[in-house]
């Protein structure tokens, strides 16, 4: 029995028993569905189901490696080719996965190997070699609590900015665990499901902090009644001001310069920190012309408000957001990675969800299998060890295996 056809079999066995724990999406009759399969290349697409009880017969049936439907409404949602589908809508969808976040953990446990001139190394895997310049790159990726936090930290973001500066209501969006090293955020509102590509651009670009005037920012704070920077404002002037707010508070002359702020600058800012904040504090900005007259004084608080907004810039997949016509995992299915469940997490726990516990859905039935590749000390909280045979449970092997760093002992 191959890969393949062991994971088929439990995949098989855990819908047999468990399909009634999938979530149908809404006007499920509008919605096409695709899947994955053990063994068999590519995806299957273009299919859609009348009922709950279709779509759990479907996946019975079939007990796919990936299961997918559209975040997009149409009136013929089978029909094979888009135009044929006739679109309504789609909802907007938030795709936050910790490949695309910057964590220390990636040099530990991620690694790669150059398949042309053997070259491999730990940390993310490069476009090209940097010692032969090939793209034949293999790698090997894991999923720890420090991934799955710094993807929390961007879900954190997100729900946010969509509650607090645009306005939508918490009822109306739903956090998803991916089954793998992220989270998926639905918005469920109708207003929003005509919205073309380009504004849906906007939406993400907003999130990001993208295209902020900081010269006019500072401009319009010293020049205007109506200042956009404010401690207790919403959208990003408030998020600027207390990001500010805080660098001040708590900088030193390093962190300081670190940010490339002048000299003089730093100077100013250490020795009337109290000033400054107390200002802050009672709406005064007036601090900032006597930063400008110092050397470098524009470009220093430049540099410090680009920082703010990297630290509250929300890292979302562009791609997932502005496609109107997406395919996206369905609540409930397995993970063909991974063997995780896709999850709803509650917005209010957010912080208190385990992946490596409440996405754990398989057996933990024992199971022994043999190393052939590098793996961390510890996975999904379970001590390894470095023997070459372990004995795991089943969900862990399951993961072990799919990353091509163990085999299942032959009896």
């Amino acid at each position: 029995m191959n890969k393949e056809e062991w994971l088929g079999r439990i995949f098989r066995n855990y819908y047999m028993k468990n399909a009634e724990r999938v979530r149908e999406p809404e006007m499920l009759e509008h919605r096409e569905f695709g899947f994955v399969y053990f063994n068999r290349k590519g995806m299957e697409r273009h299919l859609s189901f009348p009922d709950r009880e279709s779509l759990i017969d479907f996946i019975r049936s079939r007990y796919p490696k990936h299961a997918y439907y559209s975040t997009a409404y149409y009136i013929s949602p089978g029909a094979p080719t888009m135009d044929e589908k006739q679109w309504i809508g789609a909802e907007l969808v938030f795709d936050i996965d910790a490949d695309h976040i910057e964590t220390s953990c990636k040099n530990v446990h991620d690694y790669w190997r150059c398949t042309k001139c053997g070259r491999e190394d730990r940390g993310p895997v490069p476009n090209r070699c940097p010692n032969c310049g090939s793209d034949k790159l293999n790698s090997v990726t894991w999923v720890c609590h420090e991934c799955i936090d710094a993807a929390r930290e961007e879900c954190e973001k997100v729900v946010d900015m969509l509650i607090n500066d645009l306005g939508f209501h918490q009822k109306d969006l739903e956090i998803f665990f991916s089954g793998h090293r992220g989270f998926h955020i639905h918005l469920y509102d109708k207003r929003v499901y005509d919205i073309p590509q380009e504004g849906r651009r906007e939406i993400v670009s907003y999130l990001r902090g993208e295209g902020l005037d900081i010269a006019l920012l500072i401009e319009r704070t010293l020049g205007s009644s109506i200042r956009p920077l404010d401690l207790d404002s919403k959208c990003w002037g408030g998020r600027i001001a207390r990001g500010m707010y805080e660098i001040i508070l708590t900088s030193t002359e390093e962190n300081l310069k670190r940010l490339g702020i002048t000299a003089s600058v730093r100077k100013y800012i250490l020795l009337n920190r109290s000033k400054i904040l107390e200002n802050m504090e009672n709406a005064n900005w007036e601090f900032l012309r006597e930063i400008i007259r110092r050397r470098g004084g524009k470009k220093s608080i430049a540099k410090i408000i680009e920082h703010v907004v990297n630290m509250y810039a929300a890292e979302v997949d562009e791609r997932v957001t502005i496609d109107t016509r997406r395919l996206i995992r369905l609540p409930g299915t397995l993970h063909g990675k991974t063997g995780l469940a896709v999850v709803n997490v509650d917005i209010d726990g957010l912080w208190t969800f385990n992946p490596f516990e409440d996405a754990i859905v398989l057996s933990d039935e024992t199971i022994e299998v043999e190393i052939v590749g590098s793996i961390p000390e510890r996975v999904w909280g379970i001590k390894l060890g470095k023997a070459s045979r372990l004995k795991v449970p089943l969900y862990l092997a399951i993961y072990l295996v799919n990353n091509n760093v163990a085999e299942l002992c032959r009896r």
